[in-house]
């Protein structure tokens, strides 16, 4: 049979021309080797990843509409942050300090963080805030649309508590291990994309099971 072809380019050829960087980048990783001796216990696992149950509310997250920014506050900024794909600001208020993410990973971040929270793995409460003004902003009010996280938000019970790498970690194994990164994949690969890239390396926040 015929192998198809476009021009200048077979793809009989294409297989063994993919095959050789493949290679080379599954030989610069680690072996994957999961760091506990025994499977975890439901304990462990809830570190992780819980069974989510029906009743969560994907619009709020897990921090529900209690733990959202007060609509109309007083926010004044005193921090900028310049580093990252997109830029923002550390925020204070009366509640305390707010992380916030400007376009175009605002929109995204939460609804990826929605997702991941939706089918049972842990995330800090974030928001998206379509409409907000500030003190001492370097932009004139109104502010572009925002996603907000508190600068030490709460975890419900867990708590950081280092990092581990997606290599060596107690979970490798685990269907919930190979649900997150088929997850994470999936979500590079859409339009949610580029924002979770950082975190294929090492998950911060082991407890928590954070993903930002």
């Amino acid at each position: 049979m015929t192998g198809a072809s476009v021009p200048g380019f077979s793809l009989r050829l294409a297989v063994p021309v993919l095959l050789v960087p493949l290679a080379a980048l599954a030989a610069c990783h680690p072996v994957i080797k999961s760091t506990s001796p025994t499977p975890p216990t439901a304990a462990q696992m809830a570190e992780l990843w819980v069974q989510p149950d029906r009743a969560r509310d994907l619009y709020w997250g897990v921090g529900g509409q209690r733990l959202a920014p007060t609509a109309g506050a007083k926010y004044t900024v005193i921090e900028i942050k310049r580093s990252g794909f997109s830029q923002g600001y550390t925020v204070s208020d009366k509640r305390g300090h707010w992380s916030v993410k400007f376009p175009p990973e605002a929109a995204t971040e939460v609804v990826a963080s929605r997702i991941h929270w939706g089918i049972g793995y842990h995330q800090p409460p974030v928001y998206f805030v379509a409409e907000w003004t500030a003190e001492k902003a370097i932009t004139p009010n109104p502010q572009l649309p925002a996603r907000f996280r508190e600068a030490k938000p709460d975890f419900h019970g867990l708590k950081a508590d280092g990092t581990w790498s997606y290599y060596h970690n107690p979970f490798v194994g685990t269907p919930q291990l190979q649900g997150l990164l088929i997850l994470l994949a999936a979500v590079i690969v859409s339009p949610l994309g580029y924002l979770l890239i950082g975190p294929l390396g090492s998950l911060t926040d082991k407890a928590a099971g954070s993903l930002f």
